[in-house]
């Protein structure tokens, strides 16, 4: 999808911290510092509360950090272009530095703009007046729902379903109660093993305890969401949801969280338990929230499912789909009966996120025929805001202009995927 060259807005707040509350933060290494001196000078005590500080200056220091309370705005003309995005004429983040870009709506009313850095590096947070203005400045940089995907860590899989999770706690540690009991006995029958049964009995807890922790991908997409643990995946189709709510579980504890729900057509929920409910950062659930808005809203506004059929496969095989998918390209399939099928419709087709995958497959490889690198570059794009990896790798095959049997065996893969009616089950089901 092309983006605009350029996006241009009077007002924009570049989001800085506060150094009186970063020094405010810094008052207890000051203070353990204070005590190793005195306790040297003075009482060995004064030394039993240095742990404790220097503790209580990583929690403080942290949370300053990333709450960034009494913030300072540096307000001024915003742009964003290919080169990045600019704050008073000068380029405060090059383009090549961003991982993403994502709209955080406050519960005050404000829209930040977040853009996750790479290479480890902080955000850079923005304010900006509205939603509008906030997707007008990713899709000037290329990183709008319809242009890239964005993606999540989330909790283990084994604590999303809400309804279960309670049951997985008890078989796991059933499990391990047996497994311990067994291993006692196995010791006591063969003693010469006995050494061995401890490291077993801790490799079985550890392995319990990573299924516990290992946290669920998620990638939103402009066709769909796609997620993935360990070799369990699922690619839910927008076409699927009948609506999105915010979710807490009832109660308090460590192991209560806020998230969202997806409540498919179908009458199943879906839960994304996203952080403890006792957390005082719920960035996530927002920025999770609009994300999947704007993507579903991305999608609704598809204009290529009416010109689907003319690239779908129908009742040819894989090669004869191909070959005449190479004629369209060519514009050969044209004649006294038939209209050529002009780029700019095989582009609709192919930008759509409600088109039917295999139509939108049969676009890419019409259009890839003697492609020049916008081209590609172009379907590289496209391919990147895609969350089916079926359908990505077909569009990523034909913009690498690969063999005609990569080609087909990418399409075939496709038979029977479509994001636009039901949703693609991969691997497995959650």
């Amino acid at each position: 999808m092309e983006t605009p060259s350029r996006f241009e807005t009077t007002f924009g707040a570049r989001i800085r911290r506060n150094p009186w509350a970063m020094a405010l933060g810094c008052t207890p290494f000051g203070a353990a510092l204070a005590a190793l001196v005195a306790g040297a000078a003075a009482s060995p005590l004064a030394l039993t509360v240095v742990p404790h500080l220097i503790i209580v200056g990583v929690v403080l220091l942290s949370y300053l950090w990333r709450k960034n309370p009494w913030r300072r705005e540096e307000t001024g003309a915003l742009a964003a272009d290919s080169q990045g995005v600019w704050h008073r004429g000068e380029l405060i983040l090059p383009k090549d530095e961003i991982q993403n870009g994502l709209v955080f709506p406050e519960p005050n009313g404000n829209t930040i703009l977040r853009f996750r850095r790479k290479k480890k590096s902080l955000p850079m947070d923005i304010r900006v007046a509205d939603r509008d203005q906030a997707r007008g400045i990713l899709r000037a940089l290329g990183l709008d729902a319809a242009q890239s995907t964005a993606k999540f860590r989330l909790p283990s899989r084994l604590i999303a379903d809400i309804s279960k999770r309670k049951w997985v706690g008890l078989v796991w540690g059933g499990f391990v109660a047996l497994f311990a009991a067994v291993m006692s006995i196995g010791a006591r029958a063969a003693p010469q093993l006995a050494p061995l049964f401890p490291i077993f009995l801790i490799a079985t807890v550890v392995a319990a305890m990573a299924l516990v922790v290992w946290p669920q991908r998620l990638e939103v997409g402009a066709d769909g969401l796609f997620l993935a643990w360990f070799r369990t995946k699922r690619f839910i189709g927008y076409g699927d949801i009948a609506r999105i709510d915010p979710f807490e579980e009832p109660g308090a504890g460590k192991n209560k969280f806020a998230g969202l729900v997806l409540y498919l057509k179908s009458g199943e929920a879906v839960y994304l338990p996203i952080v403890s409910k006792q957390s005082s950062f719920r960035d996530e659930v927002y920025i999770l929230h609009e994300r999947i808005s704007e993507a579903i809203d991305t999608w609704v506004r598809g204009e290529g499912v009416a010109h689907a059929a003319l690239v779908r496969r129908g009742e040819r095989t894989a090669a004869q789909w191909l070959t005449a998918l190479r004629g369209i390209g060519a514009q050969s399939n044209a004649d006294a009966r038939t209209a050529p099928i002009m780029p700019e419709r095989l582009w609709r087709i192919v930008e759509d996120p409600k088109a039917p995958a295999e139509a939108r497959a049969g676009a890419a490889v019409a259009l890839s025929h003697e492609a020049d690198e916008n081209v590609r570059a172009r379907l590289s794009n496209v391919a990147s805001a895609i969350a089916a990896p079926k359908l990505r790798f077909a569009i990523e095959s034909a913009a690498k202009n690969n063999s005609d049997a990569a080609l087909e065996a990418a399409l075939l893969e496709l038979e029977g995927d479509s994001t636009h009616d039901k949703a693609a089950r991969i691997g497995g089901g959650q």
